[in-house]
């Protein structure tokens, strides 16, 4: 059967599942203060009939605006030149509040939000953002320690809301540093979650979650999120923690997969064998009463049709006197091996009928992104006008015409169908999605297994919502039966009409490595649990049935979930944990972790860095009297110099490189260490190679570098080298460094802790 009439549209979102799972769980890292900040309420104006019944409302309000404000302006103190007002006033399920919104009218603006209930006068939620009016920002380390800003949150969290706050336990959180080297940089934010305890299980969706300058110790953010009408299922006769880990090992162990990195390099980049929890699902859920596992929805990652990143432009013709580069040269015996436009062209119509009424707008070839060597012919049709206009794109490979892609969009289709009654059923969907893959690629078709099947809501009509179509997901099977989630089909099935309006195909030409030698299921399930404990709360989750009507709210769950924050794959031969693309991870420790600090006087530095997320406490030893290594030191200034977060991960390129080869290529970045320079990784550091580095990682070199402008009196300044004098002259001039008993001691080996207590004071020399 032909699925060329191609007449319906493919107007849904196809992250629906997705989006409803991570709004309702919200298992992870608390939101940074802008997430959590209320939508900024202009002044109510001449307005509507709903404008002026929320006025009127708001007249009636047990809590009027001048207390409103009175109790805003006690709480928080609203910065004196923010000299404009608005407000407005707001209903909806969670009651009235008032809306304050204070701003500066200076140039380098800036606002203050503080939303307030109007039957009960508590604050709800205050976000600010305050620049400063000089520009000016902020210098290396911040003042206050995590630990430090959080007894601020704390204290405000009790001092505005006593009574839920006595009912909230604090949860890990990860923050996020700016380049603390930088001589300017922006601020640092702690950000903090005290979410509310149920009979002695964490209910993450209410919380009330604080925000605290680190540089300053000021509050921020502060936002609650609490349901007062919420009901609990009662946790006596939940299973156990060891049955729930019996549960997961049989009924939801991880699985292998093929995973490939999306990074440029083609098939140079290897291919990994992970182990993934099924289907490739961020989060398992088990219901603590029952044992069953929930349905939390799919966790798929959405095709990138084209694959292209930038044009790819033909060759034209040389001029006489111009050579081609060896590079040049084999781009352009590339392209004679590539479909010419007309060709590209009629096997796009072949594959996909496109109707007579449909004009050509625009054609052009593309470099794929991952595979450079990979190029695309996209087609672009459009017929009709507003608000009937109809697009269609079709995608061909330009080496061998076979279909890559297409879409049909059509900006009216409810209208001109009349109807949003699904004729099809699923099966129905996925026959047609199947014949259809079946008729274009039949080859392909014998190496995929289906892998999602999702239905895609359609508009809301009476207070319903249907299916307006189906998505199907099928992944490759590459090796020994191992899924590769990367490549196969997507198709799309109108449910009303039952036509095919999207098609899309990944297919990498890749080598599978042998499985021979990964760990098995229950090894890796082992690791899992060790890495990711599972960890029993209330969770509220959607039901399935949740598109068929706007009323449909989630149901509180207690569950066992993976507290895995910061992996979501495993290496299958090594159990490494993995991030989503591929690189390695270390666990995120609370505070310094270390437990062989007591008596150095090192101490405060490292729990100084550690806090930073600078270095971390993998291991709990720190071995400060050990040397520190080229390979350690480079590492520390980099994570100093860039984006840094609690937890520190190492850097990695996803292939078998050294682990501290991405810190040197970051170094050359940085300017910490000069291209092509490939220190030894193992060897010590000794004081001028500190000195030199410390030196280069703040700026100085252009300094530094005019050696015959300082004079040293250190007793042995002859043996430093002549090219080193001005790093030497610099580091200990700015404290980096102290001189021994009148020696500068180049050539003398830097411990941990002396490194640690060097960089600190590098972070420190720009304030």
């Amino acid at each position: 059967m032909k699925y060329r009439d191609l007449v319906a549209s493919r107007l849904f979102a196809l992250v629906l599942a997705l989006g409803f799972f991570v709004t309702q769980v919200a298992i992870g890292p608390p939101q940074a203060a802008a997430a959590d900040a209320p939508e900024k309420i202009a002044a109510p104006a001449q307005a509507s009939d709903n404008n002026d019944k929320s006025l009127e409302a708001g007249q009636q309000a047990a809590v009027s605006l001048e207390q409103a404000i009175k109790i805003a302006r006690g709480a928080f103190q609203v910065p004196a030149d923010f000299d404009k007002f608005t407000n407005g006033f707001e209903q909806s399920e969670q009651g009235s509040f008032w809306e304050l919104h204070w701003n500066r009218s200076a140039k380098t603006g800036g606002y203050f939000d503080v939303r307030v209930n109007a039957q009960t006068g508590e604050i709800w939620s205050m976000s600010q953002w305050n620049p400063s009016l000089d520009g000016s920002g902020y210098q290396g380390l911040p003042a206050y320690s995590r630990e430090q800003a959080q007894g601020i949150a704390a204290a405000l969290a009790e001092r505005l809301q006593p009574s839920r706050f006595k009912e909230t336990r604090l949860q890990p959180g990860r923050d996020y540093f700016p380049p603390l080297l930088s001589q300017v940089r922006s601020q640092v934010e702690y950000s903090y979650r005290f979410a509310r305890v149920v009979n002695g299980f964490p209910y993450l969706e209410n919380s009330i979650n604080v925000t605290v300058n680190g540089d300053t110790g000021e509050v921020t953010g502060f936002n609650l999120n609490w349901d007062d009408a919420a009901s609990f299922p009662d946790p006596s006769g939940s299973i156990s923690k060891p049955a729930a880990e019996q549960i997961f090992r049989t009924q939801a162990s991880p699985q292998l997969y093929y995973f490939r990195p999306r990074i440029p390099g083609g098939s140079e980049v290897p291919v990994k064998l992970v182990y993934c929890l099924p289907d490739q699902r961020s989060q398992l859920l088990i219901d603590a009463l029952t044992g069953k596992i929930l349905d939390n929805g799919s966790y798929y990652g959405l095709y990138d049709a084209a694959g292209g990143a930038g044009m790819m432009k033909m060759p034209s013709t040389a001029r006489e006197e111009y050579q081609l580069n060896p590079v040049e040269v084999s781009a352009v015996e590339g392209a004679k091996n590539l479909l010419t436009q007309d060709a590209a062209l009629a096997k796009a119509k072949a594959a996909v009928n496109v109707p007579g009424e449909y004009a050509l707008r625009s054609s052009r070839i593309e470099q794929d992104y991952l595979f450079t060597d990979k190029k695309t012919w996209h087609f672009s049709w459009e017929a009709g006008t507003e608000p009937d206009r109809k697009w269609l794109d079709i995608s061909v490979d330009a080496a061998g015409g076979e279909l890559v892609s297409f879409n049909l969009n059509e900006s009216n289709i409810w209208d001109r169908l009349g109807t949003t009654e699904p004729q099809f059923s699923e099966a129905d969907a996925r026959n047609a999605a199947e014949s259809f893959i079946q008729e274009v690629q039949s080859e392909k078709w014998g190496q995929v297994v289906l892998r999602d099947a999702q239905p895609v809501m359609g508009p809301l009509v009476s207070k319903k919502q249907l299916p307006g179509a189906y998505t199907f997901i099928w992944s490759r099977v590459a090796r020994d039966g191992i899924q590769f989630p990367d490549n196969g089909f997507t198709v799309d099935v109108n449910a009303v009409t039952g036509q095919i309006t999207g098609f899309r195909m990944n297919w990498y030409d890749v080598d599978f490595p042998d499985p021979q030698g990964v760990m098995d299921a229950d090894a890796a399930a082992g690791v899992f649990l060790r890495e990711a404990p599972l960890t029993e709360a209330y969770l509220g989750l959607w039901p399935e049935e949740r598109w068929k009507g706007s009323t449909v709210k989630a149901e509180i769950y207690l569950t066992y979930h993976l507290n895995n924050q910061n992996f979501t794959m495993l290496d299958a031969f090594s159990g490494q944990p993995l991030n989503s693309e591929g690189e390695a991870v270390e666990a995120p420790s609370e505070g310094s972790g270390f437990t062989d600090l007591a008596g150095s006087p090192a101490r405060e530095a490292v729990e100084m860095l550690a806090d930073a997320g600078i270095i971390s406490a993998a291991g709990g030893l720190f071995r400060p009297n050990d040397a520190v290594t080229q390979a350690e030191l480079i590492a520390m200034l980099v994570k100093a110099g860039t984006y840094s977060e609690g937890g520190v991960r190492p850097l990695s390129t996803g292939n078998n490189e050294a682990w501290y080869q991405p810190y040197y290529e970051q170094a050359v970045q940085l300017g910490i260490l000069q291209k092509g320079e490939q220190p030894d990784p193992d060897a010590p550091v000794t004081r001028i190679f500190m000195a030199r580095l410390s030196i280069h990682a703040i700026g100085l070199y252009r300094v530094a570098r005019l050696s015959d402008i300082y004079v040293l009196d250190f007793q042995d300044a002859a043996e430093i080298p002549e090219h080193l004098r001005g790093h030497a002259a610099i580091s200990v001039a700015m404290g980096l460094l102290e001189p021994r008993e009148g020696y500068f001691r180049p050539q003398d080996h830097v411990s941990r802790g002396e490194a640690a207590i060097t960089l600190v004071k590098l972070l420190k020399s720009w304030k």
